[in-house]
């Protein structure tokens, strides 16, 4: 799967020997305990994902840590106002970004999903790449709605919830990107319009059944083969900075839940070997 921006950056997992489920990795000293929870960020709503194990260490969980506070994910003038910081550029839009063939392909693939190549024309190419594919999805029958984050947040009270960044730095991660980086990810995207449901459902399914390799050749080979520079930025360096906060939360003492994106969990920059470095205990797939 090449869109671990779009569709979100997603998991590892882990089989019992009864039947498999989504891991949890399990990371504690002598007076802490954290659950690490991988996540997709949309999904069809027909997808059974939840395990007893994973809610009873929701259920237990002083916090509850996500990417982002879901208060902010459902505050829609406020993403909208960040979309335009970050996102906008309409004094060189599209049209000017991209030569005449692919921005003929461009608004080709918008048509036919039922967007206005104009509405998006004044879109920066990472903006414009994530608008395409998500609507790709929902049109094949996801939902942000049904994605995992959604899901526990609302069986969390939100006194509980935590945020590892807010939602200015998540959309400055994209907006920092270089212009090479972010139209390559366009390009990839109009690319791969008509496939993203299909290679969401196996990432899904892979997910759900305990694939971890599976996940991680499908999430992070993916952004790789996109740049170097897009690994770095979305994956390595959000990485040692979750690391350094959850670090903190571990000095203390307590139970938490951290519900992250699988890509975020999984190869050798993945938070559990980051703890694991510090000194912490790690239970879970590889460990």
């Amino acid at each position: 799967m090449k869109r671990d921006l779009a569709i979100g950056m997603c998991t590892a997992l882990f089989i019992s020997a009864a039947h498999a489920e989504v891991p949890r990795w399990v990371v504690s000293d002598a007076d802490s305990t954290m659950t690490l929870f991988p996540t997709i960020h949309i999904l069809p709503d027909d997808l059974d994902w939840e395990s007893e194990a994973m809610l009873t260490a929701l259920n237990n969980a002083e916090e509850v840590w996500f990417e982002l506070l879901p208060s902010e994910v459902n505050d829609q003038a406020l993403m909208q106002q960040l979309a335009i910081k970050h996102g906008l550029s309409p004094q060189l839009p599209l049209s000017k970004r991209l030569d005449k063939e692919t921005y003929g392909k461009f608004s080709q693939v918008a048509t036919e999903l039922g967007l206005a190549p104009a509405q998006l024309g004044p879109m920066r190419p990472w903006l414009a790449g994530v608008t395409l594919a998500v609507t790709d999805l929902i049109r094949d029958g996801f939902s942000p709605d049904a994605g995992v984050e959604m899901v526990l947040a609302k069986k969390v009270d939100s006194d509980r919830h935590r945020g590892l960044e807010t939602a200015d730095q998540q959309l400055g991660f994209f907006a920092s990107l270089s212009p090479e980086v972010e139209k390559a990810f366009l390009i990839q995207t109009i690319d791969e319009i008509g496939k993203n449901a299909e290679e969401l459902r196996g990432l899904a399914t892979a997910w759900a059944d305990g694939d971890v390799s599976r996940i991680e050749a499908l999430i992070l080979t993916s952004i790789r083969d996109v740049s170097t520079e897009l690994y770095e930025t979305l994956i390595v360096a959000r990485n040692e900075a979750w690391a350094e906060r959850l670090t903190l939360e571990l000095q203390g003492s307590g139970t938490d839940f951290v519900a992250v994106g699988g890509g975020h969990l999984v190869g050798a920059d993945g938070l559990p070997g980051l703890l694991a470095a510090r000194g912490y205990k790690v239970e879970g797939p590889g460990f």
